[in-house]
């Protein structure tokens, strides 16, 4: 386990019995050019995540390199700075809370040094999803829920950037294939192309595929594929007026009714009945 790794521990424990998180500020933005140019060390705790663009963020002796998918944690008292692609800017989402006391909502110091943790997560919408519920949330009139909801999520997140860090630490040169694998399916959600050919692009078996597949993502390549299909398809139902015999062509799908009854055994309702929600 790594000190990061450690420490993200040791706020997890706190979390469940002697802090809770205060959440004062969110912001979705596409960011502009002299973004973080000059070094920060800010005062609270700070989550980052980018929905797409290319940047970097630098600490002392590190380059944290930011692109679709990643999720950044830095603790108070951590001097970093940044940079970013003009040519392909960042799409972030950014979290700034503090721990507080349970039991008189103080400022709860952190129980280490100042450090940072990131982690790299394949499903992008569902997480883009979340953090733009954190956004609502945060904007509502209801505080006293809003917090509670928002305290939630965050914890969520901080929690799934400990789960990956003990479960995917470790990649080998097998994993990196298995990540070629996933990036082809997330790179074209409307390919038909089989598993078979998958596995002769990255010249694995496609017995060996699978099983290596299902030990990093927890699905069969199959499983996972459908999953981002539909994950893809619930977001675009809900967030645009598209229509849902074309969404299922976006998704490769010639048959309607093959990608309406796949979309209710993931979500036990119809696309259409998501479309009115």
């Amino acid at each position: 386990m790594t000190i990061s790794e450690a420490n993200l521990h040791k706020i997890l424990s706190l979390l469940s019995k002697d802090m809770c998180i205060k959440i004062h500020g969110c912001f979705r933005v596409t960011v502009g050019s002299n973004w973080k140019h000059a070094e920060q060390n800010n005062q609270d705790q700070h989550i980052l995540f980018v929905k797409s663009g290319k940047g970097k963020y630098f600490f002392k002796d590190h380059e944290e390199i930011l692109e679709r998918g990643k999720i950044v944690y830095i603790s108070n008292g951590l001097p970093h700075h940044a940079w970013h692609d003009e040519q392909n800017p960042l799409v972030i989402t950014g979290l700034r809370f503090n721990f507080c006391s349970t039991s008189d909502e103080q400022i709860y110091p952190i129980p280490c040094a100042p450090f940072f943790i990131s982690t790299q997560i394949q499903d992008v919408v569902f997480y883009d999803q979340l953090v733009a519920k954190i956004n609502t949330y945060y904007y509502s009139i209801h505080q006293q829920v809003s917090q509670l909801l928002c305290s939630s999520m965050i914890t969520h997140l901080l929690s799934d950037i400990c789960y990956r860090h003990e479960t995917l630490t470790h990649i080998t040169v097998q994993d990196s294939r298995i990540e070629r694998v996933q990036r082809y399916m997330m790179d074209d959600l409307s390919s038909t192309t089989s598993i078979e050919s998958l596995a002769e692009r990255v010249k694995m078996s496609p017995r060996h595929l699978r099983t290596c597949f299902k030990r990093k993502y927890g699905l069969t390549p199959k499983q996972y594929q459908l999953k981002i299909r539909m994950n893809h398809a619930k977001f675009l139902l809900e967030t645009s007026d598209i229509s849902i015999g074309k969404i299922a062509l976006s998704l490769g799908y010639s048959d309607q009714f093959v990608f309406s009854r796949q979309f209710k055994q993931i979500y036990g309702s119809s696309p259409s009945s998501v479309r009115k929600q």
